[in-house]
C-alpha cells in the first residue's frame, strides 16, 4: 500500500520570513504594509531616555503622552508615492498607524518632559521627580 503525503510548499518560507522579520517591524504575511518603530528605553539616576527611530515622520505625525506611569507613543506613516509606470516586485517599507506602549520604569516629573526629532531619530527625555532621585543624606553627630 502506498501513502501520498501531501506538504505545504509555503510552510518553509513562512517559517523563514517569521524568522528574518521578527522585531524589525514588519508582521509575516502583511506584505510590509504596516509600521512600527523600534525604541531603545534607557535610565539613568536623573532621568530615563527614550529613543524611537521614525524615519520620514514630521513632528506633526507624532504623539506623546505620558498618563499613570505608562508612555504612549502614536502616530501614522504615510506610504512613498508610487510612481505612475513603476510596479513593484517588492514593497517592505512600513506604513500606517501605529502605536507603542511602555511602562516607565519609575517615577518622571511628566511636566519637565523634553522631545527632539532629529534625522528620523526621537529623543525622549523623561527627568525623574525629585521623590524617586536618589539623594545622599548628611550623617549629623559626631
Amino acid at each position: 500500500m502506498t501513502m501520498l503525503t501531501f506538504r505545504d510548499p509555503f510552510r518553509d518560507f513562512d517559517r523563514l520570513h517569521r524568522e528574518l522579520f521578527s522585531g524589525l517591524g514588519v508582521r509575516p504575511g502583511s506584505s510590509g504594509n504596516c509600521f512600527s518603530p523600534a525604541m531603545d528605553v534607557s535610565e539613568t539616576a536623573e532621568a530615563v531616555t527614550v529613543r524611537a527611530e521614525l524615519p520620514g515622520l514630521k513632528r506633526e505625525q507624532i504623539e506623546v503622552l505620558v498618563e499613570d506611569g505608562v508612555l504612549t507613543l502614536r502616530g501614522h506613516r504615510k506610504a512613498a508615492e508610487r510612481e505612475e509606470g513603476r510596479s513593484y516586485h517588492r514593497r517592505e517599507t512600513g506604513e500606517g498607524r501605529f502605536e507603542r506602549r511602555f511602562r516607565l520604569p519609575r517615577e518622571v516629573a511628566a511636566d519637565a518632559i523634553e522631545a527632539t526629532l532629529s534625522d528620523g531619530i526621537l529623543e525622549l527625555t523623561l527627568p525623574r521627580s525629585e521623590e524617586t532621585r536618589p539623594r545622599r543624606i548628611e550623617v549629623k553627630g559626631s
